[in-house]
């Protein structure tokens, strides 16, 4: 609450130094508040909501206009979310005191996803469009915590820029103690050395003939391997690009095999087989879904592309806003569930905050809170609402995937609903 009235925290947030220092109805805290509450009707409507939660005006009295909504987010800049989003895991990690890890690592996991942006003339030039649309598209990139459910880290390019460079960047927000996940579009002999030189530990899933060195193990039927890597002429090319010592290192290859009978390869850099015995690697990599779920989540429940402007700046405001409210919302339930975990523990199954109930209860309720000099009776309200809202967690259960376009995921901006 302190932090987004400071003018220091101000002043570096926004695009000129006169910006936000006149006396405004919208000023820079209540445009954070504003759009941090999920916009999902049209501005309008959401405007005529905001401000009686504020206690600044009647119901139904229109105080500020779209208009003069457009022209404040002008002078906002989104990495305003992304230092709040950086402090509130910074006080998250420090001081929440169950924190879950994999054999004492956090388990973190990088992928991408298609996001399909507003088609406007800037935001083509900068993003071009897809393959299949005419609609322009980006690649959203994120470093996710998954046993937490925390967005760590988020990078939106263009759709033609490598996975791996995304991922280079998201390891500058990993630390020592981490166990970082990847899929098979991102091995390559640089990617290992980078990260034996960062020292950050790693589990990729391999496709077959992508290392010669590989290549006997997918046809040996070993459960597990410690090979070494060495670079060749190109792989030595390709370490000199990021200045990346080539020093040949070894890494440990662990056969999974699936339900379906289909055979994955995992390679990683925990190679102490007592500690971390190949068994446990099935169950490990398995947990990788967890990130697809994130983004789920975040498209339909967070109604990502559901934006509310057509500007460039507009796109990266919403983005890093959304991912902020939903880490604050999975920090408020990982309250919750220790609360529930208490309540439920002879309960047969055990039980688990439904997330979609979660977020629903944050609307308005954010306003609340960051617009309380003391928020602690709407905070622990928020928790024991959220901790009413409960599913059993069936192990075993398992659903077909489906690849399907889900209702819900794209808003057309011209049919917003209202209230």
């Amino acid at each position: 609450n302190k932090l987004i009235a400071s003018p220091d925290f101000i002043a570096p947030h926004r695009h000129e130094p006169r910006d936000f220092t006149r006396e405004r109805t919208l000023t820079f805290d209540r445009l954070i508040m504003f759009l941090l509450n999920q916009i999902k009707c049209s501005l309008q409507s959401e405007l005529d909501r905001f401000f009686p939660l504020i206690n600044f005006a009647e119901a139904g009295q229109r105080i500020v206009t779209n208009a003069a909504l457009s022209k404040a987010r002008k002078k906002l800049k989104a990495s305003a979310f992304i230092e709040l989003n950086e402090q509130s895991l910074i006080t998250f990690y420090e001081d929440f005191p169950v924190q879950k890890t994999w054999h004492g690592l956090r388990l973190l996991a990088v992928d991408g996803s298609k996001v399909e942006l507003p088609n406007d003339i800037e935001i083509r030039d900068k993003f071009g469009t897809g393959k299949m649309s005419d609609c322009p598209m980006g690649l959203l990139s994120t470093l996710y915590d998954l046993n937490h459910r925390l967005w760590l880290d988020a990078d939106l390019s263009p759709i033609t820029k490598s996975e791996r460079e995304h991922a280079v960047k998201h390891l500058e927000k990993t630390k020592e103690g981490d166990l970082i996940l990847y899929d098979r579009g991102y091995p390559a002999f640089w990617f290992f050395a980078l990260h034996r030189q960062q020292e950050r530990d790693f589990c990729i899933r391999l496709q077959r003939s992508l290392f010669p060195e590989t290549d006997d193990f997918f046809n040996s039927g070993e459960s597990e391997k410690i090979i070494t890597l060495k670079a060749s002429k190109p792989r030595r090319r390709d370490c000199r690009k990021y200045s990346i010592p080539y020093h040949p290192f070894t890494i440990r290859l662990i056969r999974v095999e699936l339900d379906s009978g289909d055979i994955e390869v995992l390679a990683t850099s925990l190679l102490d087989t007592q500690q971390y015995p190949a068994e446990i690697f099935s169950d490990l990599y398995h947990k990788r879904w967890g990130h697809e779920e994130g983004y789920k989540h975040l498209k339909i429940h967070g109604e990502l592309q559901n934006w509310s402007g057509k500007k460039l700046a507009t796109v990266f405001q919403d983005l890093h806003a959304k991912l902020l409210t939903l880490n604050l919302t999975s920090m408020q339930m990982a309250v919750a569930q220790v609360r529930v975990d208490e309540r439920t523990k002879n309960r047969k199954h055990r039980y688990q905050i439904n997330r979609a109930q979660a977020l629903s209860r944050m609307k308005d309720t954010m306003i609340h809170i960051l617009n309380r000099k003391d928020p602690t009776r709407w905070i622990r309200q928020l928790i024991g609402s959220m901790a009413e809202n409960i599913n059993p967690i069936r192990p075993g259960r398992k659903f077909e995937r489906k690849h399907q376009q889900r209702a819900g995921v794209r808003v057309n901006p011209t049919y917003k609903r209202g209230w």
